[in-house]
């Protein structure tokens, strides 16, 4: 029997596993955070376009709208 320097198999898989990445990077997995983040955002959106349209027109005129730009803003979609 030799002396020289057999690496056993296990040996070898752990020194590949050592060299790859642990972690996929994170564009490839969706964060729930992500999803909560976005749902919280639709729903500002969604409360914020049913406020809009409960401006009287004087208010409307103080935020330098008019109500047909202010209809057409609360008619988009929330998700968006």
């Amino acid at each position: 029997m030799s002396c020289g320097s057999t690496i056993s198999p296990s040996t070898q898989l752990w020194k590949v596993l050592e060299r790859t990445p642990t972690r996929v990077p994170s564009r490839h997995v969706p964060s729930p955070f992500g999803w909560i983040s976005a749902l919280i955002r639709m729903e500002a959106r969604w409360r914020q376009h049913q406020t809009l349209l409960e401006l009287d027109d004087h208010l409307l005129r103080d935020i330098g709208i008019t109500r047909q730009q202010a209809e057409r803003e609360a008619a988009k979609s929330f998700w968006r």
